[in-house]
């Protein structure tokens, strides 16, 4: 099909039937960006020969693809076919906190809340970090940790929320060049992976190494990348400034909220052993 037969209602639709973007992305939708989402959806994703990764190019996440690449067709579309492969394959969903147990019980990653806006918050403390090796097995853990609590944030999005945000703490935390590389590339991976995932990302207590690294890359960066990105220097800067976007009752004390939570491996765990049951069951009656 040519993309001058597409009805842009009929798409607009289609995409407002799935129930997952908000009326206000699908609102400032375009004609022409409508068009080349059906374009993918319709021409080029049935051209795949892998069969379950067809299945995961939705009309919402052929949005998230083609947006990262600011609506580069070509660049989208290839980030979308490798990210639906990925997750074919990877099956991202299965991944529990079991199977990243060593990683994931140092509890220097974890979810909690949500901000104004709905958008599920993933909590950094790498001051917790006591493992810190970064050999194949080790980095593959620390991936899979990620991208568990990226799989739990997307299970607790809201119809019309479509991206968590994320509040790193480096309080403590010396952070060497070769500690730099592996994190940037583990981070990068799971951007080829969950475009348009993140949609703030809040650094309190930076070391100034951090800022340094800031405003180097800055001048390459776009402004809607810019604007995902808080830095944060100081306390009272940082209370005031956070109290914008999280309700005090969804925010640790240390951050200037109310919340006492405490992360506790042995509990999530718990429901999450539970969740990877009901799963497999789900799997086996099919």
């Amino acid at each position: 099909m040519t993309t001058d037969s597409f009805n842009v209602d009929e798409i607009r639709n289609k995409v407002i039937s799935e129930n997952v973007l908000s009326k206000k992305i699908i609102d400032e939708l375009q004609d022409d960006q409508l068009k080349m989402i059906e374009d993918c959806i319709v021409n080029e994703v049935p051209q795949w020969e892998n069969k379950e990764s067809q299945k995961i190019a939705t009309y919402s996440n052929t949005y998230r693809y083609l947006l990262g690449w600011e609506w580069d067709k070509a660049k989208g579309l290839t980030s979308l076919k490798n990210s639906c492969e990925w997750h074919a394959t990877i099956k991202p969903e299965t991944i529990s906190l079991s199977n990243t147990e060593k990683i994931s019980k140092q509890g220097h990653i974890f979810h909690h809340g949500f901000t104004k806006d709905g958008s599920p918050i993933i909590y950094f403390q790498f001051r917790k970090m006591k493992i810190n090796a970064f050999d194949d097995e080790t980095a593959k853990l620390r991936l899979y940790n990620l991208v568990y609590w990226t799989e739990t944030c997307i299970r607790q999005m809201k119809p019309g929320v479509t991206n968590s945000t994320w509040l790193i703490d480096l309080k403590d935390v010396s952070i060497s060049i070769s500690m730099a590389k592996n994190l940037k590339k583990m981070l990068e991976k799971l951007g080829e992976n969950y475009a348009e995932r993140l949609g703030r990302c809040i650094i309190v207590n930076p070391p100034w190494s951090i800022s340094l690294i800031y405003n180097f890359a800055r001048p390459f960066l776009s402004n809607r990348c810019l604007q995902k990105y808080i830095i944060l220097k100081n306390a009272k800067e940082q209370t005031k400034r956070i109290s914008e976007f999280v309700h005090e009752d969804d925010l640790l004390v240390e951050y200037g909220g109310k919340s006492t939570y405490k992360f506790d491996f042995e509990a999530e765990k718990k429901i999450d052993d539970e969740r990877i049951q009901k799963l497999s069951s789900s799997s086996s009656s099919e």
